[in-house]
């Protein structure tokens, strides 16, 4: 063990471990200790309006209260100063359970679209009742369009055929912000806004942990939007077309507003939600190149295109 690592642990008293295990490059490491086992995380600090310290410490101690009411989430560990972060230099660490499960979209499983959902429920309603934070929204214009941006370039590079038009990107670029005006009003606190497969723990199907949470202050309903990307949406690589798999969509609400109900102004706003996630989601797919295959630069504006054709009224009918 290096001194830079050993030094680490120790400000989360975590000295004289029984083994240490790599499991992400020089960013995450399994420390199996008396005291039980954990993960050490090494993340960048970013630029100062990520906010990212201002936003992980309350996240973290948020978690930690909902992994001991039973919630599924990973219990955040203090360091020795009595902060759940350390920040060094460039750096921030963050120490949290371990758990055994996987995390991976070959596991993704339809059957815990209900208890995610309940979780995310649990999760916003438990901050409206009982955790305050108070941290004003987080202003994504500048990445999502940045992100946009790219996928305009990328059209004009590699599209042909039934791609849309590069200018296409500017009318979408305009709905995101009008979007975002109109739900910035919403109920907001920390959302985990990435609760895909690979930051889902299952045991046998189902669903064991939530891990991954940096905790983005924004909306509460785009902890929805985002879940029903990951876990109702399928894409057909082959055509790029995408379908929404309904009843799996209806669960997710189901589920959560059974937890949580949505106040009138969420109702009436959800399809918004829903839209706005996915243009976040097109802004954010990964950079295309011409050794990738043709449906990743325009499968995610597939998503999108079918969230638009949602009809409202069935939203409603899934809410009641």
């Amino acid at each position: 063990m290096n001194a830079d690592l050993s030094s680490h642990l120790a400000r989360y008293d975590l000295g004289n471990p029984l083994r240490i295990d790599l499991v992400n490059r020089n960013r995450a490491w399994r420390i199996e200790h008396p005291s039980g086992n954990w993960v050490l995380s090494k993340r960048p600090v970013y630029d100062p309006a990520s906010r990212r310290v201002e936003r992980l410490e309350p996240a973290s101690h948020l978690m930690s209260e909902l992994h001991a009411i039973g919630q599924p989430w990973v219990c955040a560990r203090l360091n020795i100063d009595g902060n759940y972060i350390t920040v060094d230099g460039e750096d921030l660490y963050q120490v949290t359970t371990y758990e055994e499960g996987k995390t991976d979209w070959d596991n993704r499983s339809f059957e815990i679209i209900p208890d995610l959902g309940k979780a995310a429920g649990a999760l916003h309603r438990y901050q409206e009742t009982d955790f305050y934070t108070r941290l004003p929204n987080f202003d994504f214009d500048e990445r999502a369009v940045g992100g946009l941006e790219r996928r305009r370039n990328e059209l004009r590079e590699y599209g042909t055929g039934s791609l849309p038009s590069p200018h296409v990107v500017d009318e979408v670029i305009a709905e995101f912000r009008d979007l975002t005006t109109k739900l910035d009003r919403l109920p907001s606190g920390l959302i985990h806004m990435d609760l895909s497969p690979e930051n889902i723990v299952t045991r046998e199907g189902r669903l064991a942990r939530i891990i991954d949470f940096e905790a983005f202050p924004a909306p509460y309903v785009f902890d929805i939007g985002f879940a029903a990307l990951y876990w109702t949406t399928v894409s057909d690589f082959a055509s790029s077309e995408t379908v929404i798999n309904r009843q799996g969509l209806k669960s997710l609400l189901q589920a959560y507003t059974r937890e949580r109900p949505l106040n009138p102004d969420e109702r009436q706003g959800l399809k918004n939600a829903l839209v706005w996630c996915a243009i976040r989601w097109w802004s954010r797919q990964a950079d295309h190149s011409a050794d990738r295959d043709p449906y990743r630069i325009h499968s995610r504006y597939h998503t999108y295109q079918r969230l638009i054709e949602i009809d409202e009224d069935w939203l409603a009918e899934c809410l009641n």
